[in-house]
């Protein structure tokens, strides 16, 4: 037997049972995580709803105090929102990986290391530029 739960909120379920309920859940999240997507277009029109890694951080110390269960919720819907960004076709994402072998497939040949070297410097250095904007708004709205 596990326990499940954290606290006050503790039951002897099976391992079975445990895996069941694990899979339940994170199948919830995921959906929501796929919702969140469909919103990002609505949110990037609005600056004022963007929040950076201090207004997390900010968020994620008010969910403590709710509760550990509610906070690790939290926590893994983050993980796994983070997670499938990474699979952006974005340089310097793993998406971008899928899409290089993709294209080398197609020309059956590997892309020119001057290309890619353009197309990764421009997407970091935007990548770069989005942070220090996102970073800097958080910071704006503290003070």
């Amino acid at each position: 037997y596990y326990e499940f739960g954290f606290r006050h909120r503790t039951s002897r379920i099976t391992l079975p049972e445990a895996v069941s309920k694990t899979f339940s859940i994170t199948s919830i999240l995921f959906d929501q995580a796929m919702e969140a997507f469909g919103s990002i277009p609505e949110t990037l029109s609005q600056p004022e709803k963007l929040a950076g890694p201090i207004a997390v951080i900010g968020d994620l110390s008010k969910l403590w105090n709710q509760g550990f269960y509610i906070f690790l919720a939290v926590l893994l819907y983050i993980s796994i929102f983070l997670a499938c960004i990474n699979l952006f076709p974005i340089p310097a994402l793993d998406g971008w990986g899928v899409v290089m072998v993709l294209a080398e497939a197609a020309y059956g040949r590997p892309l020119s290391d001057d290309w890619q070297r353009v197309v990764a410097r421009s997407s970091l250095t935007l990548m770069l530029c989005l942070s220090i904007a996102v970073l800097g708004k958080d910071i704006w709205d503290l003070i």
